[in-house]
């Protein structure tokens, strides 16, 4: 029985074990962001300490059944798991699963599971206990990239692709005939992972909001001769409930042209209108009245060359009333109506009203994010940057005290991004960060799980300047 451990003693804490056990023990709706990024399917082997033994029954006295997995994915297939990475390093893991022939558990590592629905479904059975440690105001990013199902053209490859030991532990898994286990996917096909991920997720209860995708500036190059090379990752914005924390203000971005701000007192003096407010007379300097052109009636769109006739006018005005959201999404029905037979000019006039539309505080960034990732010299691959957890930080983490988890912590970015941020440390982020996050005062602490202690060993180390307060400091303030 896991015992529930005070949220207390997480904090600010990297603790090193077994993501699957340890999240028991945090208590329930205790967590304000969750940012992780598991292993990808098929990609890499983690080492001796990440194996653990996933399903079938605890108690059972367990009976392994051993075989050699068919290179069914992965651009090397199962050579490249015993080539060495370096001529100084030690060979790879060979390509061995194990499963249980008493009652189908399963052996290994995270992202080796000789079939993707099992490597899907380890992924759901995790992420519902993060959702349980999530606050009902909180959030789950998820950063996925995807995988290549293999050329099946290796030495021996067809043979074991269709061999009776597959059919077999197919069929102890599913506890059916499962014939999709050993027809699978077409050689050379995208496998679509991080949607695969994303619907069973949905399935389970969570709310997708964003796909966002990561591309990478500096992607690494492909050897590929029939396709184009991947340069980009999924980042998967789930809630587990429709009301969440969320400031859009603190990652917005300035606008391409520059916004015309709102202002009734201009706009009535402009209008000729004049009055009296609980100042006293409402006055305006000529400079700001001749800058003054948003949203006023007539304005920039209802005097341009737009303007075509009173019905035109008319809806041009009732456009302009209402929120911004409907204002963008009038226009598109506007432009239509003004323009019935011309799509160009009807992009032209719903980009107009896009540029002159806008929170005066910044934009939107959009679900496209341009990022380099950043090589770390004590780990044999690149660990995603700062960056990337930038942004899911300071939008839906509150700056009083939040509480961040990284359930797959490798090398612990996600620390240091929070560690960063709560040091004013803007200059270290390669990413725009607008005054209204700066201006913040942000005390966030984080809760770092890492199974590999070597990676545990590299964390502490990124993070060894900002570890000189103690636990009581950290909870007191």
């Amino acid at each position: 029985m896991n015992e529930i451990k005070p949220i207390e003693y997480w904090l600010n804490k990297i603790h090193c074990g077994d993501a699957y056990e340890l999240l028991k023990q945090i208590p329930s709706e205790s967590v304000d962001v969750v940012i992780t990024s598991p292993p990808f399917y098929g990609l890499r082997t983690y080492g001796k300490y990440t194996e653990r033994i996933f399903d079938g029954d605890p108690n059972c006295s367990h009976e392994w059944n051993e075989y050699i997995k068919p290179k069914e994915r992965g651009s090397y297939g199962e050579s490249s798991w015993h080539r060495p990475s370096r001529d100084n390093e030690p060979k790879w893991n060979s390509q061995v699963s194990h499963f249980c022939v008493k009652c189908n558990a399963w052996k290994g590592e995270l992202g080796l599971e000789p079939d993707y629905r099992l490597y899907v479904k380890h992924l759901v059975d995790l992420f519902r206990e993060v959702k349980r440690v999530l606050k009902k105001t909180g959030s789950f990013w998820l950063n996925l990239g995807d995988t290549y199902a293999g050329s099946h053209s290796g030495k021996g490859d067809k043979t074991l692709f269709q061999n009776v030991k597959r059919k077999y532990i197919a069929e102890q898994m599913y506890d059916k005939p499962a014939p999709q286990a050993y027809v699978d996917l077409p050689p050379k096909c995208l496998m679509l992972i991080p949607m695969r991920v994303a619907l069973a997720l949905i399935d389970d209860g969570w709310i997708l909001r964003n796909v966002i995708i990561w591309k990478k500036l500096n992607a690494m190059p492909s050897s590929a001769k029939d396709r184009l090379a991947q340069t980009y990752e999924y980042v998967l914005h789930f809630v587990k409930s429709r009301k969440y924390y969320y400031c859009l203000d603190n990652i917005r971005e300035p606008h391409k042209t520059k916004f015309a701000p709102f202002n009734l007192r201009v706009r009535d003096v402009k209008r000729g209108k004049g009055g009296i407010s609980a100042f006293g007379p409402l006055k305006a300097s000529e400079k700001e009245v001749e800058n003054y052109v948003y949203p006023e009636k007539p304005n920039l769109i209802y005097n341009s060359k737009y303007a075509k006739d009173e019905y035109g006018k008319s809806l041009q005005a009732f456009v302009r009333s209402q929120t911004i959201a409907k204002r963008r999404a009038l226009s598109r029905i506007e432009a239509e109506i003004l323009f019935p037979n011309d799509p160009e000019k009807q992009q032209e006039y719903i980009n107009y009203v896009h540029d002159h539309d806008g929170n005066p505080l910044g934009k939107n960034p959009g679900d496209v994010w341009e990022m380099s990732t950043r090589p770390l010299k004590e780990m044999h691959f690149a660990p995603f940057p700062p960056e990337l957890p930038l942004r899911p930080i300071l939008a839906t983490c509150p700056p009083d005290n939040g509480i961040v988890l990284d359930p797959l912590a490798g090398s612990a970015t996600v620390a240091l991004t929070c560690e960063l941020i709560n040091h004013g440390k803007w200059d270290e982020f390669r990413l725009y960060v607008n005054e209204i996050a700066k201006k913040q005062k942000w005390n966030i602490k984080w809760i770092m799980i890492e199974m590999n202690p070597e990676y545990c060993k590299i964390a502490e180390k990124r993070l060894s300047p900002f570890l000189h307060k103690t636990l009581e400091e950290y909870v007191g303030n």
